[in-house]
């Protein structure tokens, strides 16, 4: 790699064996225009955002940006319990994204204080880990030996939504509910809708406010960082490349925001924020019709409407969802003496099992061969 390319910055980590830089000030301009390079060459995941990065940074976990040369990187945060996280999927081409990640858990198990480290990849990647993990081994340090693959502990769905098919008059039976909704809304209440700049005449703490009793109230198990959503807040919306505010009867009732998704000609967005006010009877179908709308308006083709469980994935169906796409959770540790002894016993047994088959086929052989022979003898005698 040539680090005469990576820019400067006054906390960088060089590591010229494993390949890779980590960038642990990601704050200076140098870092983020790096960092959008890499974005523009290779993003392809909605959480792919230079700002979305940053957001991770608060009292209990601080964002990095490692590295690997060649416009290929990947986003992680360090947790204050020894936990790292990898932030999406690793940003390069899906035929290298392997290699790549074995060059950073070779680096981070050997050299940084880190117990285990979280990962959401989409299927695929973890069958590809799956299959090559075995071949990656620790060298030095506590962690010295092999790493594992955890269990899935979280499955979540994203659905896609097309704008061309999109209908802001909400036509048909299936949008039967959403519809009368909309018109409820606009029959009972004084709507006052808010876009771009007019967003920041809202005083901070009035979104802060927001952002808590959403908190509260949210009953969904898909992760959701609310100290992203208080930066965005506090940056002014910055990021966003569209959003609006909604205000009902003259109170701050919700806001809904999206970016671009990478790489997708500017036609595809990502829905970030839905926040709302829950005392509000469907206040959220009636945020996200009114969002809808306005992205139908400015011309986008596309919606990622972001990971979700179960239950939120069935909700966002009813506005009429295009196609959808998985990711996993789960954790990649070193491999505890317990289970490599497990293993290594479980090796013997298939070993001891397998000579004890061939010796008992050996020995099954040696008696039909002899019973053939004395059947012979008797045959030979008798003629």
């Amino acid at each position: 790699m040539n680090n005469d390319s990576i820019g400067a910055t006054e906390i960088v980590d060089i590591q010229k064996e494993y390949n890779l830089a980590i960038f642990k000030d990601i704050t200076t301009v140098e870092m983020k225009n790096m960092i959008q390079s890499v974005i523009d060459k290779n993003g392809f995941a909605p959480e792919h955002n230079y700002l979305y990065l940053c957001s991770h940074d608060s009292k209990k976990s601080k964002p990095y940006f490692v590295s690997f040369g060649d416009d290929k990187g990947l986003f992680c945060t360090e947790w204050d319990d020894k936990e790292w996280q990898i932030v999406s999927e690793i940003i390069a081409p899906k035929e290298e994204r392997w290699i790549l990640l074995q060059r950073f858990l070779k680096y981070l198990f050997e050299n940084e204080t880190c117990s285990k480290i979280l990962v959401e990849f989409y299927p695929e990647s973890r069958k590809n880990i799956l299959r090559n993990i075995e071949d990656l081994t620790i060298d030095k340090g506590v962690h010295k030996g092999k790493l594992v693959a955890g269990k899935i502990t979280h499955k979540f769905t994203t659905p896609i939504l097309s704008f061309r098919k999109w209908n802001p008059e909400l036509a048909g039976s299936n949008f039967s509910n959403l519809r009368k909704c909309k018109n409820r809304y606009h029959r009972n209440f004084k709507i006052e809708i808010l876009r771009g700049d007019e967003a920041k005449t809202i005083p901070y703490n009035l979104y802060e406010s927001l952002v808590h009793a959403w908190r509260k109230n949210r009953k969904c198990t898909d992760r959701a960082y609310y100290d992203e959503y208080l930066h965005f807040f506090k940056n002014g919306f910055q990021g966003s490349d569209a959003h609006i505010v909604l205000k009902i009867d003259g109170k701050l009732c919700g806001v809904a925001s999206a970016w671009i998704v990478p790489n997708t000609n500017g036609k595809t967005v990502y829905y970030s924020i839905n926040l709302h006010d829950y005392s509000i009877p469907e206040l959220g179908d009636f945020l996200t019709i009114t969002f809808l709308d306005e992205l139908k308006l400015e011309g986008y083709e596309h919606l990622d409407f972001g990971s979700s469980d179960e239950k939120l994935l069935a909700y966002k169906k009813k506005f009429g969802i295009e196609s959808q796409y998985e990711t996993v959770v789960f954790y990649i540790r070193p491999e505890t003496k317990e289970k490599r002894e497990n293993k290594e016993n479980k090796i013997e047994k298939v070993k001891k099992e397998k000579k004890e088959r061939s010796e008992n086929k050996a020995e099954q052989n040696n008696a039909e061969t002899k019973d053939m022979i004395s059947e012979s003898i008797i045959g030979g005698n008798n003629g």
